[in-house]
């Protein structure tokens, strides 16, 4: 076992663990505006300060809220999660062979690849997309009304995770 192995095992588990969080978490913007007051929406769900609104308890909630931008960030964020799932899963069934010629390493590593691809779009359309439209600041300013939240951030995080991951898998066994 490399010493890349383990490394490589561990930055995919956190990447795998922070796209999960920022997947399922509702702070990917917040606004503040006059008639709805201060509210933070996610992928899956929009809270005001009483309560949150998940898109499975409201089937209109996309046509509120931008429908194909939110629908492709939440595909795309889902494959690469599931990707990276796969990936992971990969990663650990290949610790437990005892076989010498066998390598996942290529294997992990295109998955990783796929996942990095998937959730980078994500990440990307959406970034640009609410900025332009929104024109979302990258803090809160007391001149904007609606900002990226800690959701998104990890979200970046996490592709760049994805990245080194799969650069880790990728140099494997190289000389």
């Amino acid at each position: 076992m490399s010493l890349h192995e383990p490394s490589g095992l561990m930055v995919l588990t956190i990447c795998v663990i922070a796209s999960v969080i920022a997947l399922v978490t509702p702070y990917w913007l917040e606004s503040d505006d006059i008639i709805n007051g201060r509210h933070h929406m996610g992928l899956f769900a929009t809270c005001n300060a009483n309560c949150c609104t998940w898109i499975f308890e409201d089937e209109t909630w996309h046509l509120k809220y931008e429908p194909d931008l939110f629908i492709s960030t939440q595909g795309l964020m889902l494959v690469g999660v599931l990707v990276g799932l796969v990936a992971l899963l990969v990663a650990i069934l290949a610790l437990c062979c005892t076989c010498e010629k066998c390598n996942s390493n290529n294997a992990v590593a295109a998955f990783i690849i796929v996942g990095f691809l998937c959730m980078g779009s994500a990440v990307v359309v959406f970034g640009i997309k609410v900025s332009s439209e929104k024109e979302a600041k990258l803090k809160w300013d007391s001149e904007s009304f609606v900002w990226f939240r800690w959701s998104y951030w990890i979200a970046i995080v996490a592709v760049g995770l994805a990245l080194v991951s799969a650069l880790m898998y990728s140099c494997k066994n190289r000389k």
